[in-house]
């Protein structure tokens, strides 16, 4: 039996048993983030799949814009219906329609990287088409990833949970940490979570509710000017 002694192909044969697990980004489609998961040897899951390569090879002057290949166009018969067995009747139908489309991302998910929503008063520090593609792809319906996140968060799966970024400093850290997450992926154990930011299941930072004596104390305080 001939064998290949070439270097090449010893570091192909390395290049292949290296652990590539499959990670899952909410929102997903953020093109920095995504990026990372790629350049760390793991793979993005997404509903709609475009690898590096498939956009390489994409001819640009090609009026043809929808890749087949891609989930929304291999669903066919019961399989339209995967989405209503994660929620209840009374759920919309837009809903259980992209989470049929992430029916493999529920399924295949080996970890997942949550960025937390924009919040109410951010100050963009780039244009809008910017932060959009830095950031965040397509959320399509706002309540879609409260329900991704919730179901991904009952798997035993490493997770990575992370605050919306609202100055330069912060969107540094989270590529920093997205990066130490992923390169220590295998290391971690399953039920493995980052949370510093303690992003609820809405993706938004917790704050402690206040009582209500503490809320009339606070009213008596500064009561109403009578002019």
């Amino acid at each position: 039996m001939k064998t290949n002694s070439s270097p090449y192909f010893f570091f192909n044969l390395i290049f292949q048993v290296m652990i590539t697990m499959k990670v899952a980004l909410i929102p997903e489609a953020g093109v920095l983030i995504t990026n990372l998961i790629f350049k760390n040897g793991h793979t993005p899951l997404q509903m709609y799949e475009m690898s590096p390569e498939k956009a390489r090879q994409k001819d640009t002057s090609e009026e043809e814009v929808i890749d087949k290949d891609s989930s929304l166009y291999k669903l066919n018969g019961y399989l339209v219906q995967e989405g209503n067995k994660y929620v209840g009747n009374e759920v919309p139908s837009g809903i259980k329609g992209r989470l049929t489309l992430a029916d493999h991302i529920i399924q295949e998910a080996e970890a997942v990287i949550v960025l937390g929503r924009r919040p109410k008063n951010y100050r963009q520090m780039y244009d809008r088409l910017n932060d959009t593609i830095l950031l965040y792809g397509g959320v399509g319906t706002g309540n879609f990833p409260k329900f991704l996140l919730y179901l991904l968060r009952k798997k035993k799966i490493p997770r990575l949970e992370m605050a919306y970024p609202t100055n330069r400093d912060e969107l540094i850290g989270i590529f920093e940490r997205t990066n130490t997450f992923l390169q220590n992926l295998e290391e971690y154990p399953k039920d493995y979570v980052s949370n510093d930011d303690n992003l609820t299941t809405d993706a938004i930072p917790y704050k402690e509710k206040i009582s209500i004596e503490e809320f009339r104390k606070i009213v008596n305080k500064y009561p109403p000017s009578n002019g």
